[in-house]
């Protein structure tokens, strides 16, 4: 017995197949279903792996005996079983040589099974004696049991004397010939005995047979087949079987000539650059065939060569992009060395596929290091799905740079994501043609060969030369059909409905009419077929044979002829079975699903069934189990393709599905829940009463837990810590806090209790408290933030003074610091900010936090920015998302989103709008793709480029109106508070940008809308001030004094500033209050808080000073304008307010008080002197010209009025020297002036002189 199996064919199932007649045995069945199979279930369910009972039930339907492919069927169902177990009464079962039908499956099967052809004369269940056994016995593991003729007697007896001639029948041997046939085969049974697990030649009872299977099962079971014992094939021999066998069968089908390989020997195995190409063509067109064919080509040719290929979908787990790359780094180490790879083993490494992607560039390189160059080949890069997401197509994909590396692909040519990846990595795009009517041909009579049938020319012709014929997958399909189909004379007919269809769907759903008709049996109820082939429709995944079997209540003998018949066009990834083409599943729609109640019918059941195993999901910590999977994976989805939101929140709620999501597939878990139309506040509150239920569900099941006083509430807090990661990611800020809240609230319940030590209680108080603090500091609650983190860093200290733990508190210091420069960069506290994030920092890197150390970094980055240097800035968030990508390797993570747009923002600071833009496309794009449209992450990705609009050299307001109103939308969609301060700043932009955009009346009412928002949240001073000044000025100009007084009396008690003081006090004036304004609103009390504001000083002389011609009060404020604004020349425009106001005589006292303080300011006597000359006070000219002219030496102006008011004063000799001076100066004009006034005062005193002389 050393001989047999030590290992199970599949590694996820165990199949045991039962034979026995049919009649006569239903006991023995029965026995065996009820008391034993459970224990077999639960035996493998331990294991991890699927009990499968193989039970054909030889009560054979009329349909499979006409078919007559029931030998067949149950002959390969044997060859993929473990165990043989097989049980007879005094019935032989269904033989005969003469039996038409029976010689019928014989002929269909022996092709296969040559060794039936001397066994025509034997029963059905003796050809699976022989096949399971008495062919060669030991090689499988066999139970075989013989029921004591004496029972059989009884129940014959029982049955005559009841009148039950069925039960005589099922009772009796057939004929005195199958007696005779039966004890022959009893011989030989007990010949192999030492061959067997057991034989039991006359069992009494079934009740006996059934308890001896289940002992030999049993043992066989726990002692070899479930045993993990060393097997003699390496795994990588096991997976390069799988990989030749799939070979071997795809390459005699190759039609494609030797074109192909010359483009292949051209551009990889003889490129110099770039030795990468992507095989292109649609479904069916023989691009594995090709590859398939080409290797053992390439065996010949070049020998040096390390060719490592991988067939994906050709064998369990195939498709799963780590044990593509493990199976592709075990061949290339195999070649090198000759020794097998523990590229697998938790020692080397390479337990994810970012490892293993390191451990195949390694290999690759040590390959280069030998001047060795190697071959990759990946057929059916399409077959990878993605398995959440956000995840990237092909991210798994090895980017290879050394030229000695070569690697050829394929893939179907509509995938064109994953094409756009390969043409990014320099894959060379070899298409693959149109089959020509030649390849049809051949193509044609390979697959006939294959299954010993042939056609005539004629009818060769037709099928080839049939329009739809180019399409490889519609010819496959039809070889294939002409393949199986059993009747010669109606061959053409059977031709004619094939090639007549007009295109694929239509040739798939001759496909499904045909299973119909061969597999929709009397012995199952309704339509076979149809229910199958929706189920596996509807399902999210795919469906397990067992699922489908135990959901639709299919027997194994109804399955396995439906299940060979499909398999073709099922795709089996690790044990979960899908259509391998989207064609036949959209022929299965169009067939089918004739309205939406038929896809709700075909739904139920399957959400019937993982709903029951997910109501038995009782433990939260074994949520990662393999029971959990598949529920997890199908359960939530299935409710929400048919819109039953009730059921899809229930799923979602449930604790066990929620962390497996979350921990797998976020984001998908955020879709879901947007999915059903329930606010996040919502969810919170049904995860909280499904941990309520959890605790009384714990106490009902495991009594015992209150008698330990172990408390429940310990069970939730790593729920607890997702769930408040998971509302951070819904941007749900309430339902955080009361979970985070809750989470403290057990911590502290649990002091001193069973379960949770001292020490451990301390640390996650500390880091809870950590999530409080941080979630008061994202909601703008800074001082409340820095308290608490304060507070932890304080504790952390102290217990790091006692020599406590180190790194857990300085990790929890750590986080602390980053909490606490978080805040401080949000209020603009900037050198602040950095010396808390450079503490922060180095210790994370002390403790090699790679994680949070790039968070760091990444708000540094921010506060760079804010300090201008932005090119700097960029350089911090380029390495930060690198950093990002290899955490997060595969996926696109919304944080990376972040980074850009901080990017773009230095783009844009930076005046590179289109850069910036650029840019922030691309965050838009990435957080999309992680969190979907309708997320907050996207509404700020909206506003970023609605702002950028504002900042362009000619704004486009309509641009920035269209990106603001989505931000808006989805922030309303979110039922985000407009408390938020993101959510405000946007509804700030939209109320500026309705403004300048003419629309003045909608941007003052959301302005005012957004005024109330910030008053409630004591935020006034965070206005954009350039707006609200243009909308007070809009309002004031406009008369609207009531909306304008209600703005300004809103920015006076919470952020005051001069101007508004100013518009308010004008305001007064143009509108003048029966009761004087309180103090604090005044004029003068702005003047208190802000001394010598110019425009306060102003608003003061010209509106209240100098009309009440207050001088000297005047002459007191000015020296308190002397600032950077006026200087000195205060007294100059002071001097002009007065004129302005018809008081020239306080101009001429606020000019002298000028000179007073600054005599050396010869501008304030310049203006002093034209005003005295305005108000004729010459004598003041005199004094003050004097001084003036000393420095003024050339000033035609000065010399003509100082000229003139000498004049006026009688001094005439003075006054005709400076006249005179004026007329020798540049300035034609004022000589004219002086020359007219010399001839006047000339004509003067001629005149006097004439009256003299007269009077003489």
């Amino acid at each position: 017995m050393s001989s047999l199996p030590t290992k199970l064919k599949d590694p996820r199932t165990c199949r045991i197949f039962f034979s026995s007649p049919f009649g006569g045995m239903e006991e023995e069945r029965e026995e065996l279903t009820r008391k034993y199979f459970p224990q077999i279930h639960h035996l493998c369910n331990s294991r991890g792996i699927q009990f499968v009972a193989v039970d054909m039930r030889w009560g054979i339907t009329s349909e499979a005996a006409e078919d007559a492919q029931t030998v067949s069927i149950c002959l390969r169902e044997l060859d993929r079983s473990d165990m043989f177990v097989g049980f007879f009464g005094q019935r032989y079962g269904w033989f005969g040589k003469s039996d038409e039908a029976l010689q019928k499956n014989i002929d269909n099967a022996i092709q296969r099974y040559p060794w039936l052809e001397h066994h025509r004369g034997k029963s059905v269940t003796e050809m699976e004696f022989l096949h399971g056994h008495l062919n060669s016995p030991g090689t499988m593991p066999a139970i075989i049991c013989f029921r004591d003729k004496g029972y059989d007697d009884m129940k014959r007896a029982e049955g005559e004397t009841n009148g039950d001639k069925k039960q005589v029948f099922k009772f009796s041997a057939e004929s005195s010939e199958s007696v005779q046939l039966m004890d022959d085969l009893k011989q030989r049974v007990e010949a192999t005995r030492d061959k067997t697990l057991g034989v039991q030649m006359k069992y009494s009872t079934p009740a006996e047979a059934a308890e001896f299977m289940f002992a030999g099962v049993w043992e066989h079971l726990n002692n070899v087949l479930l045993v993990d014992t060393s097997s003699s094939q390496s795994p990588r021999e096991k997976a390069k079987a799988h990989h030749d066998a799939f070979a071997a069968t795809r390459s005699s089908l190759y039609v494609g000539g030797d074109k192909y390989f010359k483009y292949l020997k051209q551009n990889v195995i003889n490129a110099d650059d770039n030795p990468r190409v992507m095989v292109c063509g649609p479904a069916g067109s023989g691009k594995s065939a090709l590859l398939s064919c080409w290797i053992p080509k390439l065996r010949e040719e070049e020998k040096g060569l390390i060719v490592a290929y991988h067939f994906i979908g050709c064998a369990p787990d195939s498709d799963a992009p780590l044990e593509i790359l493990k199976h592709l780094r075990d061949e290339v180490a195999f070649c090198l060395s000759g020794e097998e790879s523990s590229s697998g083993t938790e020692k080397s490494g390479g337990n994810t596929v970012q490892e293993m992607m390191h451990l195949l560039q390694q290999t690759l390189e040590q390959a280069s290091s030998q001047t060795r160059s190697v071959l990759i080949i990946i057929d059916g890069l399409d077959k990878v799905k993605l398995s959440a997401k956000a995840q990237k197509p092909l991210y798994w994909l090895p980017l290879i740079s050394s030229k000695r590396v070569k690697v050829v692909v394929s893939i179907k040519d509509t995938e064109t994501n994953s094409l756009e990846v390969l043409e990014s990595a320099a894959y060379k795009k070899m298409q693959i043609d149109p089959l020509s009517e030649h390849d049809r041909k051949m193509i044609c009579e390979k697959t006939l060969e294959r299954s010993g049938k042939e056609l005539s020319a004629a009818q060769l012709d037709r099928v080839v030369s049939a329009e739809h014929s180019q399409n490889a997958l519609f010819l496959k399909i039809a070889i294939s059909e002409l393949s199986v189909f059993g009747y010669f004379r109606q061959l053409d007919q059977k031709i004619d409905s094939l090639i007549k269809c007009n295109g694929v769907g239509e040739l798939f759903n001759e496909y499904l009419s045909r299973l119909e008709k061969d597999y929709n049996v009397k012995d199952y109820e309704g339509n076979l077929v149809q229910k199958v082939m929706m189920t596996l429709m509807v399902s999210h995944e795919g469906m397990s044979e067992n699922e489908l079997m135990e959901i639709l209540h299919i027997p194994s003998h109804i399955w396995s002829p439906l299940y060979f018949a499909m398999e073709t066009y099922i795709v089996d990834r690790s044990g979960v079975l899908g259509f391998a083409y989207e064609e036949l599943k959209d022929a299965v729609s169009s067939r089918y699903i004739k309205s939406e109640e038929d896809r709700i019918t075909a739904t139920k059941p399957i959400i019937d069934y993982f709903d029951a195993k997910r109501k038995n999901f009782h433990n939260i910590k074994g949520m990662m189990t393999k029971d959990t999977r598949r529920t997890t994976y199908e359960l939530p989805w299935l409710h929400k393709d048919i819109e039953d939101w009730d059921g899809l929140a229930m799923a979602l709620s449930d604790l066990c599905i929620f962390r497996r999501l979350y921990r797998d597939r976020e984001y998908d878990l955020l879709e879901l829940w947007k999915a059903t139309k329930i606010s996040f506040n919502t969810v919170t509150s049904m995860y909280m009463a499904s941990m309520d239920q959890y605790i009384v569900d714990r106490y009902l099941l495991i009594p015992n837990l209150v008698e330990n006083k172990e408390p429940p509430g310990l069970l939730l807090l790593e729920v607890l810590t997702d769930l408040s990661n998971f509302l951070s990611l819904a941007a749900c800020v309430k339902g955080r806090e009361i979970v985070i809240r809750r989470r403290l609230n057990i911590l502290e319940n649990v002091k001193g209790k069973k379960g949770m030590s001292h020490d451990e209680n301390i640390e996650e108080t500390m880091d809870t408290q950590l999530s409080l603090a941080n979630l008061m500091v994202d909601v703008g609650r800074y001082e409340e933030g820095v308290q608490l983190h304060s507070s932890v860093k304080d504790y952390c200290q102290r217990m790091l003074d006692e020599n406590n733990d180190l790194e857990t508190y300085e990790v929890l210091q750590a986080s602390s610091y980053s909490g606490i420069g978080m805040a401080y960069l949000l209020q603009g506290m900037t050198e602040k900010a950095i010396e808390a994030y450079n503490k922060s920092e180095e210790l994370y890197r002390k403790w090699n936090r790679e994680s949070s150390i790039l968070t760091c970094k990444q708000n540094l980055g921010q506060l760079t920015m804010t300090q201008g240097k932005h090119e700097e800035a960029i350089q911090i968030f380029e390495e930060c998302m690198k950093g990002l990508e290899k955490i997060h390797f595969g996926s696109t993570y919304h944080e990376l989103g972040n980074l850009m747009t901080n990017i773009a923002l230095c783009y844009r600071r930076l005046n590179r709008l289109d850069d910036a833009e650029k840019m922030y496309f691309k965050s838009l794009e990435m957080k999309a793709a992680a969190v979907g449209w309708d997320h907050t992450y996207v509404a700020l990705a909206y506003g970023n480029l609605a702002t950028l609009e504002l900042y362009r050299e000619k704004p486009n307001y309509e641009k920035a109106l269209e990106y603001n109103i989505k931000t808006i939308e989805i922030y309303k969609l979110n039922e985000i508070a407009e408390d938020d301060f993101q959510y405000r700043k946007f509804l700030e932009n939209q109320a500026m940008i309705l403004y300048r955009l003419g629309r003045h009346d909608e941007g003052v009412t959301l302005f005012l809308h957004v005024l109330d928002i910030l008053v409630r949240n004591k935020a006034v001073h965070e206005r954009i001030k350039t707006i609200s000044n243009e909308i007070l000025q809009y309002l004031f100009n406009n008369k609207r004094y009531a909306e304008t007084e209600q703005i300004l009396l809103v920015l006076l008690e919470h952020d005051p500033d001069p101007v508004s003081y100013f518009i308010l006090d004008f305001m007064d004036i143009l509108q003048p209050r029966d009761q004087p304004r309180p103090q604090h609103l005044t004029l003068d009390h702005a003047l208190t808080i802000w001394p010598g504001d110019a425009t306060l000083c102003q608003q003061k002389a010209v509106k209240h000073l100098i009309p009440a011609g207050a001088t000297e009060e005047l002459l007191q404020l000015l020296p308190t304008m002397i600032n950077a604004d006026y200087n000195t020349a205060v007294y100059n425009a002071a001097a002009q307010w007065c004129t302005d106001a018809g008081r020239d005589d306080i101009a001429v006292e606020v000019l002298e008080a000028g000179h007073k303080a600054y005599p050396d300011h010869i501008a304030y006597e310049t203006q002093l002197i034209d005003l005295l000359n305005k108000l004729k006070r010459y004598p003041e000219i005199l004094v003050h010209s004097k001084n003036v002219l000393e420095v003024e030496k050339d000033n035609p102006g000065l010399f003509l009025v100082s000229g003139y008011a000498n004049l006026m004063c009688g001094n005439i000799d003075t006054a005709k020297e400076m006249l005179s001076k004026v007329l020798h100066m540049n300035d034609e004009r004022l000589a004219a002036m002086a020359k007219d006034l010399l001839d006047k005062l000339s004509n003067m005193l001629d005149a006097q002189d004439d009256k003299k002389a007269n009077t003489e």
